[in-house]
């Protein structure tokens, strides 16, 4: 899922909540060519209910996961969040496994932590999250 299909499958969400598209933030494009960093992650910004409700739709492909939208967050724990109408919606146009935020709250296990990459493995070794969803959607980079 390429950074142009993400995007498209939000301005679909939002036209379909009669939402707003904010923001979107792409590792990719910040990222130094010679750069050995991985990518982060992609997030969109949306806006429904009048603007009431502002929500941070995240994604590292194949995960997606929805984080309620804190302007001062820097790092650490995020307040994960289901919201069933937007994952049907964005549904319609990604292949992708929804983070539920149950999932998103619990601990990193060193069952889990086998599970990933080396870099990803050393990462979590130096920066000891209190979250599995804050493995996969981290500002490290």
């Amino acid at each position: 899922m390429g950074p142009k299909t993400f995007r498209s499958a939000c301005e679909h969400a939002a036209r379909i909540l009669r939402a707003k598209l904010i923001e979107y933030h792409d590792s990719l494009a910040d990222r130094d060519s010679i750069s050995p960093l991985p990518v982060s992650y992609r997030q969109a910004l949306l806006a429904y209910d009048y603007g009431r409700c502002r929500v941070r739709v995240l994604c590292n492909p194949p995960l997606i996961a929805f984080a309620a939208d804190d302007p001062e967050y820097s790092g650490g724990d995020r307040k994960f969040m289901d919201i069933p109408t937007l994952e049907s919606a964005l549904g319609e146009c990604l292949d992708g496994f929804i983070l539920r935020a149950t999932d998103a709250a619990r601990q990193p296990t060193p069952e889990r932590i086998a599970t990933l990459d080396e870099w990803d493995k050393k990462a979590v070794d130096y920066h000891r999250p209190q979250q599995l969803g804050e493995v996969f959607f981290n500002n490290w980079d």
